[in-house]
């Protein structure tokens, strides 16, 4: 039994096995990412809490505080801006925060991003993981997502004799294409969704033409209820109906009728206004990030 781990270059399942490739660019169209390590200008800088997504002209930027920098990428469509602008329009961006002369000294890395996945993920003696099945833009972290859930499945269903082998590879390879069909569907409803026109990218991306049918369908449906979990064939979704939800809800997509009978708005408001009154007394109460780390580093992590 062989787990193909070789990343993009998928070594055994796709140059020797010669599985094919399915391409997504057709849905996905970013295909390039520039990155830069961004220093912190000092020891005691504040660590964001959460990553930073922002919508530039071609793309959008990953932000993430780390405990020794930031980390700070451009992911964007070549068809719409060359990698020399990119990395400009992500210097402009860096430099918000740590001034021109720094982000003009910083190294970039540029990457390109072959949206797709094979065609089958198991084939005889061999299961691809990770990069080597698949990958789409980063734009949720459905990469480490499927890692885990692959390697569960292969945990679980590890053929004991090669006459189950051909059952068990034929499971993981339906399970797994109906994963990276939602994927991305997923990643595009964030697209699809945005009211932005100002640029040929945001015109392209949010063209309905590139939208898949299944997509077109929920969102129609969607219009007169939320996301529910009837609406997801696996009890093991990587993006539940909640998913859906907060993409809905957060880019103020509009329902005629949407709601359950049950909900009540008053209530929900009430709700809303006691969890930031508690939100707001557990932040007080708590340390930030930095000074939790270093307490972590001179004292360890406290046994429960």
């Amino acid at each position: 039994m062989f787990v193909d781990c070789t990343g993009s270059r998928s070594v055994l399942l796709g140059k020797y096995l010669q599985v094919p490739f399915v391409d997504l660019r057709g849905e996905s169209i970013n295909d390039f990412a520039t990155a830069i390590q961004v220093p912190y200008l000092s020891d005691d800088a504040e660590i964001a809490s959460a990553t930073v997504a922002t919508a530039q002209s071609s793309g959008w930027t990953w932000d993430i505080g780390l405990s020794s920098r930031r980390g700070v990428g451009y992911v964007y469509s070549s068809s719409h801006i060359s990698c020399d602008q990119a990395e400009v329009e992500l210097r402009n961006y860096i430099a918000k925060s740590v001034g021109s002369s720094v982000a003009g000294e910083l190294s970039s890395k540029t990457i390109p991003i072959a949206a797709g996945h094979r065609e089958i993920f198991w084939k005889k003696n061999c299961v691809a993981v990770g990069m080597a099945a698949g990958f789409i833009e980063p734009l949720e972290a459905s990469a480490l997502a499927l890692v885990e859930l692959s390697a569960n499945m292969i945990r679980d269903e590890l053929p004991m004799s090669s006459a189950a082998l051909e059952i068990v590879a034929e499971r993981f390879n339906s399970i797994f294409r109906y994963r990276w069909q939602r994927i991305s569907e997923f990643l595009k409803l964030h697209y699809v969704l945005s009211e932005r026109r100002d640029t040929p990218y945001w015109r392209d991306v949010t063209d309905p033409e590139r939208v898949p049918d299944s997509l077109k369908r929920l969102l129609e449906l969607w219009k007169y209820r939320a996301p529910h979990y009837n609406d997801m064939l696996h009890v093991e979704e990587i993006f539940p109906a909640a998913s859906y939800e907060y993409v809905l809800f957060g880019m103020g997509y509009h329902q005629s009728r949407i709601g359950r009978a049950s909900d009540n708005v008053e209530a929900g408001k009430q709700l809303i206004a006691e969890t930031l009154r508690s939100s707001e007394r557990y932040i007080a109460a708590m340390p930030s990030n930095r000074d939790l780390l270093a307490r972590i580093s001179q004292f360890g992590l406290q046994k429960i």
